[in-house]
C-alpha cells in the first residue's frame, strides 16, 4: 500500500487464488535458480536437497 501498487487491501483469497508457476510466467535464471532451491544460504550453507525417489 505504501508504494501504491494496489488501490485497496487485498483478501487472503485473492492473494492465494492463483499460483504462478514458472511456466506459466517469463522467468530469468536468478529466479528459476531460487523456486528449485539450488541457491545455498551463507548463514546455512548447504540446504540439504533431496532427489525424489517415489514421484508420479
Amino acid at each position: 500500500m505504501l508504494l501504491r501498487l494496489a488501490e485497496e487491501r487485498w483478501s487472503w483469497a485473492r492473494v492465494l487464488a492463483q499460483r504462478l508457476f514458472p511456466p506459466r510466467r517469463p522467468t530469468d535464471a536468478l529466479w528459476m535458480t531460487l523456486y528449485r532451491r539450488e541457491l545455498d544460504t551463507p548463514a546455512i550453507g548447504h540446504n540439504g536437497r533431496r532427489e525424489l525417489k517415489i514421484a508420479f
